[in-house]
């Protein structure tokens, strides 16, 4: 039975039996001796260390504790402390025997390094000058667009660079020239590092480190500057839409009391949709101001940064919720149609349309599947336009037919039909003239909820309609699909199977802009 103690060694715990530790020590004991005059005397050690301990758990396997046996194997391997004259020759003669017999590993060569040591690793594992592999790496990138393109080796090299590690100890960088683990290659290896070339190199590395680090500062303050400017620009846009609608022409107390069924959830929609501008604004400015000042950074602040993120969440949660419930008030539809016969003393009718109410039609709002798409609202109410729209069929009777189409949505269709009731369209036949409304109007009393007016003449055959002034007129067929017309001049048109201009023949001009002006929808 013998006695065993534990040791930590490279970083391991090992049990070793006492026989053996006393001959491992007296071993290192020698090693010191012999580098104890070397500048890296330290490191060199340690990295000895580390070799045994990597030898030791290679020998141990299945057993718990290092043996005598397995010193004088460490022993053999690394050899004995007089191999560190340079006078040996006969150390040196074994070292290249070694040499043969040892399996390279790849590993990226930090102390040749210019970037990453990619490219140095694979010089010394291939047994080549660096200086190859980087003129030739610098060819391929810059002459990379005559062969296929640069980017290739550039994503290749990126991937190298982080899957093949670095060389840290020095048996791994023993191990990536082939070089047997011993003492002499170690203080070898400790010896070539503070060679004047590696040096040189490292000045190399420190100047390239230095300008990446630069660019880093570069584009931190970049973005700095950036974030910080969509913050701003985030607050005064917010002010710049509270500007627009409160203090312009558009009476926005109208209009939310005509969108909104209650003042509380108009005040959670606006108080909400601020919060979720003002809050992304603030982050905005404090990361942009992190980045261009160092140490922006307090407890109190990382406190309301957690508390106002609560408030963005309860803000969108808020948000959502009133989008739900006012988009309850338009899941149902109605629409109702009028119809009137227009009586006319000769076979031509002509159309023309009234001026708008306003004039002054600033907001895009396209509510319908129609071609509504501006509205203004004032102290009366809203208004919406028609933009001198006009959808003509064929008549299967002998008399012009007006038809209105009402539409408009609701949260049930009781509720539908009701507000389909408060839209107010006036139109005007004289006689052989029919003047269409260009405007629908809704009273303040009611509620906007995608009301639309939709006028269509049937045309009789054989009969005619002059178009007054500048109008959209457009027909369905079944053929063509959706057929528009573009005028800006008086022009007559009639129904034969399909929508005509008659007028259009005797003008070139005309009879071209007839053409240019069909399109299917």
């Amino acid at each position: 039975m013998n006695k065993s103690i534990s040791i930590s060694l490279g970083g391991r715990v090992f049990h070793i039996e006492e026989n053996a530790y006393d001959k491992l020590n007296s071993y290192l004991e020698q090693v010191r001796h012999y580098i104890n005059s070397e500048e890296d005397a330290e490191e060199i050690i340690t990295d000895i260390e580390h070799r045994i301990a990597e030898l030791f758990y290679e020998f141990l396997r299945n057993r718990e504790a290092v043996n005598e046996n397995d010193v004088n194997k460490v022993i053999e391997t690394l050899g004995k402390p007089e191999s560190f004259s340079e006078e040996n020759e006969e150390s040196d003669f074994q070292d290249e025997q070694l040499n043969k017999n040892v399996k390279k590993s790849l590993y990226r060569d930090y102390d040749n390094k210019i970037i990453g040591g990619v490219l140095a690793g694979f010089a010394k594992y291939f047994g080549v000058d660096v200086t190859w592999f980087r003129l030739g790496f610098i060819l391929l990138v810059i002459f990379g667009n005559f062969i296929v393109s640069p980017a290739p080796f550039v994503i290749g090299y990126l991937i190298c660079l982080v899957i093949i590690p670095y060389a840290k100890t020095t048996s791994e960088k023993l191990q990536m020239e082939g070089k047997p683990i011993n003492l002499g290659s170690i203080k070898e290896n400790f010896s070539i590092s503070n060679d004047s070339s590696k040096k040189i190199s490292k000045q190399i590395s420190s100047t390239l480190e230095l300008f990446f680090i630069f660019l880093k500062k570069l584009f931190i303050a970049i973005g700095g500057i950036f974030f910080l400017t969509l913050g701003i620009s985030l607050i005064f846009g917010l002010f710049a839409v509270y500007n627009h609608f409160y203090n312009e022409s558009l009476p926005f107390n109208v209009f939310t009391e005509m969108t909104f069924n209650n003042n509380t959830i108009y005040i959670i929609a606006v108080i909400s949709f601020c919060l979720l501008l003002l809050i992304p604004a603030y982050y905005f400015i404090i990361l942009g101001l992190k980045a261009l000042i160092k140490k922006f950074n307090s407890p109190i602040l990382r406190g309301i940064n957690i508390g106002l993120f609560v408030v963005w969440i309860v803000s969108m949660i808020g948000l959502i919720t009133v989008s739900s419930f006012t988009m309850n008030e338009f899941k149902a539809d109605a629409e109702r149609k009028t119809t009137e016969i227009i009586k006319t003393k000769s076979d031509t009718l002509t159309v023309s349309w009234d001026k708008p109410i306003n004039n002054n039609f600033n907001y895009f709002f396209n509510i319908n599947k129609f071609h509504i798409n501006y509205f203004d609202v004032t102290n009366s109410g809203f208004t919406g336009t028609l933009k001198n729209e006009l959808e003509i069929k064929q008549s299967e009777t002998d008399d012009f037919v007006l038809e209105i189409l009402y539409q408009s949505n609701g949260a049930d269709r009781y509720e539908a039909n009701n507000y389909l009731n408060d839209i107010q369209y006036i139109y005007k036949i004289d006689g052989n003239t029919l003047k269409l409304n260009n405007n629908f109007h809704i009273p303040k009393t009611s509620k906007i909820r995608n009301q639309f007016v939709h006028p269509i003449l049937y045309v009789p055959k054989g009969k005619f309609v002059k178009i007054e002034g500048i109008s959209h007129i457009y027909t369905y067929d079944n053929s063509q699909g959706w057929i528009d017309f573009y005028y800006q001049k008086s022009n007559i048109f009639s129904y034969n199977q399909t929508l005509e201009c008659t007028s259009c023949n005797s003008n070139s001009n005309l009879e071209k802009e007839l053409n240019n002006g069909e399109k299917d929808l």
